[in-house]
């Protein structure tokens, strides 16, 4: 009887137990976080799942707080004379962020019901503002000559700087606005270009390039000039870019450009033209592109096969048409 009683005793405290547990655990469940809360702050579930940037990888665009934010964090970011050409590991992520948010910016400056009479010039002057409220300022894009440590080593380059910012209206183009941002890198400067077009009361971002996340300064954008055609019976147009890959050494580098009309997104522009010449940048005016009808020309100083002359201009002519660019002179 003992024995049995025991027995007995034993499954009643299991049953119970077992009873408490599952209890606990259904309620834990019910308030633990799921899969794609771990990590995220609270309410970013929803943000998360229409692809929005939480601010543990990208702080809030849109106003000139996060720029400033961002600008702080690449102030803190230097290089050392050894390694000019490298883009510290710290700073790639951040000089994409300060990309989108400058863009942001923009596009929440001209999207603003108070700022839908304003020029061009007056939207430019309006972004500069809040910027320099939050204490954001332009940098010169070639500061003067700095002054060599004691050791006759040239000080490091700190990261940070916003050169310029552009809004401008294309011509025969009233639907369309065009923003660019130039920010600094070692050696050189990276522009974006941002194409918005009227929609409703508001500008909608159609066409963007920047430079990707690169590890050398090669990688960004530098001597940036672009140029819209003007429409066709049906409205299309294209839009050509070029610029040069900066680098602290040597005037020979790479001259890229490309052609490209509206895609079904802004960063999936269809892509008509990528190529790229070398370029000698020892001269006043390295190049000049420009459009006309339904072609560009690139003329820029290059390599030149006469051993008596170090380099000579070309002239490169391209036709586009729907779908395609066909190269009709090189002299």
């Amino acid at each position: 009887m003992r024995i049995l009683a025991f027995h007995l005793i034993v499954a009643l405290l299991t049953f119970i137990v077992g009873v408490t547990a599952s209890t606990f655990v259904s309620n834990f469940n019910l308030k633990s976080p799921q899969p794609d809360d771990i990590g995220k702050p609270h309410g970013n579930r929803l943000a998360a799942r229409n692809g929005v940037s939480s601010p543990a990888t990208e702080p809030d665009g849109g106003d000139a707080a996060a720029v400033a934010q961002t600008v702080r964090s690449l102030r803190r970011i230097s290089t050392d004379f050894l390694h000019y050409d490298d883009v510290p590991v710290a700073a790639r992520p951040l000089l994409t962020c300060l990309k989108h948010q400058l863009r942001d910016l923009i596009s929440s400056t001209i999207n603003a019901e108070s700022n839908g009479s304003d020029t061009p010039q007056q939207l430019r002057t309006l972004i500069l503002t809040q910027l320099r409220n939050d204490g954001v300022t332009m940098t010169a894009e070639e500061p003067e000559e700095d002054v060599a440590d004691e050791n006759n080593l040239d000080p490091p380059y700190v990261y940070g700087d916003i050169f310029d910012i552009s809004i401008e209206q294309p011509g025969g183009h009233p639907e369309l606005l065009v923003a660019t941002t130039t920010i600094g890198v070692c050696c050189g400067a990276d522009t974006s270009l941002y194409l918005f077009k009227k929609s409703g009361d508001g500008w909608k971002l159609i066409l963007a390039q920047e430079a990707g996340e690169y590890e050398d300064v090669s990688g960004a954008h530098a001597n940036f000039q672009y140029a819209i055609s003007p429409p066709d019976g049906d409205g299309n147009f294209f839009v050509a870019t070029a610029n040069v890959n900066p680098w602290c050494t040597s005037n020979w580098q790479s001259l890229r450009y490309s052609v490209m009309r509206v895609g079904p997104s802004a960063y999936q522009p269809r892509v008509l033209l990528n190529a790229s010449d070398t370029i000698y940048l020892g001269v006043d005016q390295p190049y000049n592109l420009d459009v006309k009808g339904n072609s560009f020309s690139l003329d820029f100083e290059g390599e030149s096969k006469n051993p008596d002359e170090l380099n000579r201009r070309h002239f490169l002519k391209y036709r586009v048409s729907l779908n395609h660019v066909t190269r009709v002179a090189r002299k």
